[in-house]
């Protein structure tokens, strides 16, 4: 026996009726009130998590201290790549 597929529903919402009156557009954005806190913006954006459990925070911490010292390894072969650059094209001039 064939399966029956359900067939496909169209949207059959009405659409939004849209009021097109002109208006007091040119109002602007209300900045009184928007304060900036200038330790939040120097030191980035600390956002408090739930608790966690000590081998989570542990496990989270040691991933942060791993891929903080392979961007610290990844910058020192940069700079020891640069370094050597200057130096062949330093002993090419030579001949």
């Amino acid at each position: 026996m064939a399966k029956n597929k359900q067939k496909k529903r169209k949207n059959t919402s009405k659409p939004m009726l849209i009021d097109e009156t002109p208006g007091d557009e040119t109002t602007g954005m209300d900045t009184s009130e928007v304060t900036i806190n200038v330790a939040a913006v120097g030191s980035g954006i600390v956002k408090r998590s739930k608790g966690q459990r000590r081998a989570q925070r542990l496990r989270k911490e040691k991933a942060i201290e791993k891929a903080l010292s392979l961007m610290d390894k990844t910058e020192e072969k940069s700079q020891k790549t640069q370094l050597k650059a200057v130096r062949v094209s330093a002993v090419k001039g030579l001949y």
